[in-house]
C-alpha cells in the first residue's frame, strides 16, 4: 500500500584517514581566485570541523570562491575563517541552524539575512514546493516552484546549485539564475533519475518572482 512518503536509505561512506586528508587539502591549496570549491553532502568518519576549518582558512588565502552545502551544525562558525561565496541551506537546516521548529517564511527570511551579517556573501535556501530566496548583498529574491507530481527529491537540490552557479557563470542575472535553477531542481524531483533539463525551459514559464 502507498503511502506517499519517501524514504532514503543512505550508504555510511567510506573512512577517511589522515593521509587522505592531507592529499585532499594539498590539492585544495593550489587553486586560485578562478576556482570554484563545493563542499557539500554529509561528511564522512575521519573528516571533522577543523578539515572544514582548514579549507575556509585556504579559501580566504588563496581566494577562491567556497561553496557550502552541507547540514553540518558547525557551517555558520566557519565564517570566522573564511567568507563564503555561498551557502545552500535548506528550510530544516536553517531551522536546526537558529533554533526554530516549523518557522515562517518572515522567520527564514531573517535567517537568510542573518547569515549574511555573520559573513556569507550569498545565501540560497530552498523551500521545496514553495520554492527558493536568495539573498545577497543587495537584494532578496523570492521565487515560486512549479508544479509536478514529485518522484524522488534526491539529488534535487544539487541540481539547483549547480544551475544556479553554472547560470551565473554563464552571465544570467542572479533573478534568472535563481528561476533556472529551481526549475532543474524541480525536474530532478518529478523523475527518478537526473533531470536532463528537457523539460526546464516549460518548468521556467511556471515560476515567477514573489518578492
Amino acid at each position: 500500500m502507498s503511502t506517499s512518503e519517501e524514504f532514503k536509505l543512505v550508504n555510511q561512506g567510506p573512512s577517511v584517514s589522515q593521509l587522505q586528508e592531507e592529499a585532499l587539502l594539498k590539492i585544495i591549496e593550489d587553486m586560485n581566485t578562478e576556482d570554484f570549491l563545493f563542499v557539500s553532502g554529509s561528511h564522512p568518519e575521519g573528516i571533522t570541523y577543523t578539515t572544514y576549518e582548514k579549507i575556509a582558512k585556504t579559501a580566504q588565502l588563496r581566494g577562491f570562491k567556497l561553496i557550502l552545502d552541507t547540514s553540518a551544525d558547525f557551517v555558520p562558525d566557519l565564517f570566522k575563517s573564511t567568507v563564503p561565496y555561498l551557502i545552500k541551506p535548506n528550510d530544516e537546516e536553517l531551522a536546526e541552524w537558529f533554533g526554530l521548529i516549523n518557522p515562517s517564511l518572515e522567520e527564514i527570511k531573517d535567517c537568510g539575512q542573518k547569515l549574511l551579517e555573520k559573513g556569507a556573501e550569498n545565501v540560497l535556501v530552498s523551500l521545496g514546493e514553495k520554492g527558493a530566496i536568495l539573498f545577497t548583498p543587495t537584494e532578496t529574491i523570492h521565487v515560486t516552484a512549479p508544479k509536478g507530481e514529485v518522484v524522488n527529491t534526491a539529488c534535487a537540490g544539487d541540481t539547483l546549485l549547480a544551475t544556479f552557479v553554472g547560470s551565473q557563470l554563464l552571465g544570467l542575472s542572479d533573478e534568472q539564475a535563481l528561476i533556472k535553477a529551481v526549475a532543474a531542481g524541480s525536474s530532478t524531483a518529478f523523475r527518478p533519475g537526473l533531470s536532463d533539463f528537457s523539460d526546464v525551459p516549460t518548468l521556467m514559464q511556471q515560476i515567477k518572482r514573489i518578492s
